[in-house]
């Protein structure tokens, strides 16, 4: 919950996507409402791995794809929910300094050592092809120790 809520205004086609999509978006962790006199959204609530900074970004550019959108319901939740989640945690979720709780840590490695891609392997990128993951060979640390030449 936002102590000050983010605003943001947006087309009639935006609050028809917004109608139509309003229960998943709230099932995301948004807590939105429409101004209708400004045609502004308030965002009183954010998904707690998203940040403030990234959280208007992310609604407002989903709303505007959602209302680009054609075709499917499935196929718009398939492109945007899940693509907007990983792109918004990316930005927003794993800072420097940042303190963590041992349940969203441990949510996070859950996630990267069982959610499997298109092509059955483990996650080891960001969306952005940013590795998250990479292997340290025992060789390399006997190296660095002055164990091995």
């Amino acid at each position: 919950m936002l102590l000050y809520p983010l605003r943001a205004q947006i087309s009639d086609a935006e609050k028809n996507a917004l109608d139509e999509y309003y229960e998943k978006i709230s099932a995301i962790g948004f807590g939105i409402t429409y101004d209708e006199k400004s045609h502004e959204i308030v965002v009183s609530e954010i998904p707690e791995e998203v940040g403030r900074d990234a959280a208007e970004s992310m609604i407002t550019e989903l709303l505007s794809d959602l209302a680009e959108t054609t075709g499917s319901i499935e196929a718009a939740e398939a492109k945007y929910f899940e693509a907007k989640l990983y792109q918004a945690s990316c930005k927003a979720a794993i800072k420097g300094g940042r303190v963590y709780g041992a349940d969203h840590i441990k949510w996070i490695c859950d996630r990267l050592l069982t959610e499997p891609d298109e092509k059955g392997a483990v996650i080891k990128t960001c969306p952005h092809g940013r590795p998250v993951a990479f292997e340290i060979k025992k060789t390399s640390i006997d190296r660095q120790f002055d164990r091995i030449n």
